[in-house]
Formats: structure tokens, sequence, C-alpha cells
């Protein structure tokens, strides 16, 4: 039966509230998730936004320059 009689005698209908209890919880979870990615993905400007994207992009790489350092270490220019 979906009806619970409290003892003052008022009906709560159960799944209603566990439908909303579940409801808050998930509520929570997306809050989390988008502060976990909001940074992450540079959302919202966090982290310079679109111009700290770039600029990590058209920086060289660790690999890149340890690759560099080696060959002109040996002698060898870049391809």
């Amino acid at each position: 039966m979906p009806f619970r009689s409290d003892r003052d005698g008022t009906s709560v209908l159960v799944p209603a509230t566990l439908v909303l209890d579940v409801l808050d919880v998930l509520d929570v979870l997306a809050v989390l998730a988008v502060l976990r990615v909001a940074p992450a993905k540079r959302l919202f400007g966090l982290r310079g936004g679109r111009r700290g994207f770039g600029a990590e992009r058209r920086s060289a790489s660790l690999p890149e320059v340890e690759e560099s350092a080696r060959m002109a270490a040996h002698g060898r220019s870049l391809p």
C-alpha cells in the first residue's frame, strides 16, 4: 500500500518521498560532477578558458623537448 499512517493519523505518501530523496541525491551528484569537470575542461572560463587552452596547445610538450635535447646532444637536427 503506498500510504503509511503516522502516529498522529496523517498519511504520508512513501513512494513520493523516496523519489524526492533519490532526486536530491542525483542533484548533489550532478553538482559534484560539474565541480569536477569544469576545471578539467576549462568550462566557465576556469583555468584561462579558451586562451588557456590555446596556450597549452601551442606550448611544447615535455617529450618533444626531451627529444630535441637528445638530438642536439648527438649533433642531429630536427626534421
